[in-house]
């Protein structure tokens, strides 16, 4: 809406109510006292420029709207500021009574002139002169008082509007509160059902590995009988079950913090053999002769363990493929040097063959073990000559 579509007897009134429309147009909530001020321009406008009888009911208008405590507290006080603005440009609506009571009172004093003692002119003339200004100064203090009661209100519903202001802060403050307990409980949760999932996770990758394992299992040449380590030598060595909870702990370690481990298994050859050449228990005296003199050569923190009928499985971790060949050659030796008593009789320790394999960056648990225990079913179905596989 421009100044061209209105004309007014009062250019200057028309151009501030028209810079008000303006900014009422630009704000969100300014819509329902904007649409109140051009309906009432527009209606005296059809019947020429807009003048007087205009602007005294736009004042009105704006007092209802202002006095309607259903209206936005922002909009009623831009309501009385408008008033404030259009009050001064207001026909004196009291100036016709106040202009006869003044002849009245003239009319009156003429009366009294006749009997009363004659006035000197100059009095006469001053009298008049205070009576003529006094309805005007009258008027001008009532729309004084007019203003200042606007400004009151206007006040008033800036007061309000600040009030409002803080207890919305103060929701706002508290709701911010909960917001933030209801995200600390969440983040609890959450780091919760991780540790959950890694541990779900952790036993789903065991059990893949022992099924795999199972699933291998036939093909295998399982021997005859059934051997046992004797009593007290296999303090140092875990069960199958402790050995794969350990490698999954490791193997954890390494993805997170780096480095190097590796997994070896020894398959001891010809237990068969012993055991028919030297009676049953031969073949538990070759497993538990392992046990204390050619495992308990490795070092203190490596993880040994009995992972098979005839196979141990060692755990090397912070060691390369180069240091475990090593460590698996220093065994090999041993064992070439160790003698076996049983029964009153002595015979070599039958040799072993070896299998290792390094952990790869990204491997999953059931891959390496897949890796290596193809690795150890290869060396056992070979010759009877010990060996070494690198997978």
């Amino acid at each position: 809406m421009g100044a061209s579509e209105f004309t007014s007897v009062n250019p200057r009134l028309m151009q501030t109510i028209l810079r008000y429309m303006d900014g009422l147009r630009r704000s969100l909530e300014g819509d329902e006292l904007y649409g109140l001020i051009a309906r009432t321009l527009r209606r005296h406008s059809r019947s020429g420029p807009v003048g007087d009888a205009c602007f005294s009911e736009l004042h009105a208008q704006l007092g209802l709207y202002a006095g309607d405590p259903v209206s936005l507290p922002a909009n009623r006080i831009k309501a009385r500021l408008l008033q404030q603005h259009i009050l001064p440009y207001l026909p004196d609506t009291e100036a016709a009574p106040a202009r006869a009571t003044e002849a009245e009172i003239v009319a009156d004093v003429s009366i009294h002139a006749d009997t009363s003692p004659r006035q000197d002119s100059d009095d006469i003339a001053l009298e008049g002169t205070l009576a003529a200004r006094a309805p005007p100064l009258k008027a001008q203090r009532e729309r004084v008082e007019a203003l200042q009661r606007s400004e009151q209100d206007a006040w008033r519903a800036i007061h309000k509007v600040v009030d409002d202001f803080g207890s919305l802060k103060e929701l706002w403050s508290e709701g911010f509160d909960e917001i933030a307990l209801d995200q600390q409980r969440f983040a609890q949760k959450l780091s919760a059902a991780e540790q959950t999932l890694q541990n779900v996770e952790s036993n789903c990758q065991l059990l893949r590995a022992e099924l795999a394992s199972a699933q291998r299992a036939p093909a295998r040449k399982v021997p005859r009988r059934v051997t046992r380590l004797p009593r007290g030598a296999a303090a140092r060595l875990v069960s199958r079950d402790a050995f794969l909870q350990q490698l999954q702990a490791e193997l954890s370690r390494v993805k997170r913090t780096g480095g190097a481990t590796t997994l070896a298994m020894l398959g001891v050859r010809r237990l068969d053999t012993i055991a028919e050449q030297f009676g049953d228990g031969a073949g538990n005296a070759v497993l538990g002769c392992y046990a204390r003199e050619i495992l308990s050569g490795f070092r203190a923190y490596d993880i040994v363990g009995r992972y098979d009928e005839h196979v141990f499985s060692v755990l090397l971790p912070d060691t390369g493929r180069d240091g475990a060949v090593r460590a698996l050659e220093k065994a090999q030796k041993r064992a070439n040097e160790t003698h076996v008593s049983h029964d009153g009789r002595r015979f070599p320790l039958p040799g072993f063959c070896g299998a290792l394999s390094a952990y790869t960056p990204g491997e999953d648990l059931a891959t390496w073990l897949r890796r290596t225990e193809s690795a150890i079913d290869s060396a056992t179905a070979g010759d009877d000559k010990t060996g070494l596989i690198v997978a």
